[in-house]
């Protein structure tokens, strides 16, 4: 924990990956998950109930909110700025940023 009272979490998954390499594999985990709602909803089609399960659940899954502000805060660079204005700009309510590798 820092000064700040924040947790930050240090994990590898290098398995031989150089720090670029292994970026752009970060960068694309985040953006596929930031995106499953569209994906599902596509794939659905046109079932409401179902299209109904699909916004209720992934709205309410705060890990799937974080990484949704992760991924607009790598896209428009401040994460506050995007999302939902109702609940001061973050969807998940904190600002979470994706670090440098190899810091």
């Amino acid at each position: 924990m820092d000064s700040d009272g924040r947790i930050h979490y240090r994990l590898d998954f290098r398995r031989g990956m150089t720090d670029a390499d292994l970026d752009n594999a970060i960068h694309s985990l985040i953006y596929n998950v930031a995106h499953l709602e569209d994906h599902l909803l596509k794939w659905i089609d046109r079932d409401a109930a179902k299209r109904a399960v699909i916004h209720s659940t992934l709205r309410e899954a705060r890990e799937v909110q974080i990484i949704k502000d992760i991924s607009n805060s790598d896209k428009h660079g401040d994460s506050d700025k995007h999302g939902d204005r109702r609940r001061g700009g973050a969807r998940s309510g904190v600002s979470p940023r994706h670090g440098a590798i190899g810091v």
